[in-house]
């Protein structure tokens, strides 16, 4: 008794050693590229942060050409004066709202051209990896799967993998960014509402997170499915002349029609769940902002009016940088599924 308890305890530690050495070699890839592109990486970072900052700015001085142009004074002078700001015409308001929108067009083409080279770089590399891995392996391994399941790894494996890097990790570090300065701007207009925001999207990303988690086997199977089907058209195209002699095509179709039909139960069952997350990601952002107008309402906020614009001002521009960090989680589960598909194939 003693024996097999000893047996299964070094069982499950074997097992946990072995699942800890796969997630490292799954973040080998990922921590090279980081670690040999940090500086361009920070370079990206910086870029963003400006295009955030006069994203944001852009959003806020709107309102000031109201002040200047009707000689009203308020709340948006005051949080204009906070940041450093001040305005005192018409065409100080012109210029200033130019050179904002100068830098947030040429910060944001550089942020996206950077990232798609970041990408296509990371890519570029693991593709290399993969190819050396595959026609260095031994024969009689190659040949247990019919090579459409290899070619599939160069198509939506390295796509997902991409995706993991420029949404993943680069994009969600880009989005805290965005996100970061929204909050500060609104901790600026008020203590309360900052807390509340930042509380709404910590239930918001952990329920995401949690419904990500259940998602990971619904694109597994959908994944499976699709490399049996590429799988058997590869195999039965390479025996195309005996098809023919042994006059099998009805018979090949129907077993094809029933690998179809199962891609397309995994496909369905993958897309219920994802757009339940993304449509759960938007309205999040929403009920946020319903709930700062009803807490402003009964008074748990208190500020004034023109605040009150600004605020929701900042929590709509923020709504498209906030839907894409929900839906990171997503992301990253497609990115780390294909990378440990490839690292099977590049350890061998």
């Amino acid at each position: 008794m003693q024996l097999q308890t000893i047996i299964a305890e070094h069982t499950i530690a074997t097992q946990a050693e072995d699942r800890l050495a796969v997630s490292e070699r799954k973040n080998d890839f990922l921590t090279n590229h980081l670690c040999s592109n940090r500086f361009a990486i920070m370079l990206v970072v910086i870029i963003s942060i400006a295009r955030s900052i006069s994203g944001f700015l852009l959003t806020v001085i709107i309102g000031e050409f109201f002040m200047i142009r009707f000689q009203s004074n308020g709340s948006k002078s005051q949080l204009l004066s906070s940041l450093g700001i001040h305005l005192n015409s018409i065409n100080e308001f012109f210029y200033l709202f130019a050179a904002l929108m100068i830098v947030n067009f040429f910060t944001g083409f550089l942020e996206r051209f950077y990232l798609s080279c970041q990408g296509e770089k990371f890519v570029k590399t693991i593709r290399e990896k993969l190819f050396f891995g595959q026609i260095n392996q031994p024969e009689s391994d190659f040949n247990d799967k019919p090579f459409g399941n290899y070619l599939l790894r160069y198509s939506n494996d390295l796509k997902a993998i991409q995706n993991y890097l420029m949404k993943g990790v680069l994009g969600a570090i880009n989005q805290v960014v965005f996100v970061t300065i929204g909050l500060l701007l609104l901790f600026n207009i008020s203590a309360v509402l900052g807390c509340v925001v930042i509380s709404m999207l910590a239930v918001s990303f952990i329920m995401i997170k949690w419904l990500a988690k259940l998602q990971k086997k619904l694109i597994t199977k959908s994944r499976d499915a699709r490399s049996n089907m590429l799988a058997f058209v590869s195999r039965h195209f390479s025996r195309f002349g005996k098809l023919k002699i042994s006059k099998s095509e009805e018979r090949i179709v129907q077993r094809f029609n029933i690998k179809s039909f199962s891609l397309l139960t995994a496909n369905l069952s993958n897309a219920r769940a994802e757009s339940f997350i993304k449509s759960l990601a938007n309205i999040m952002h929403y009920i946020t902002i319903a709930l700062v107008l009803a807490m402003i309402h009964t008074g748990y906020i208190k500020i004034p009016a023109g605040e009150g614009l600004i605020a929701v001002l900042v929590l709509m521009l923020m709504r498209g940088a906030v839907k894409q960090l929900l839906n990171i989680p997503a992301v990253t589960n497609k990115g780390k599924i294909s990378i440990a598909r490839i690292m099977d194939i590049v350890n061998k």
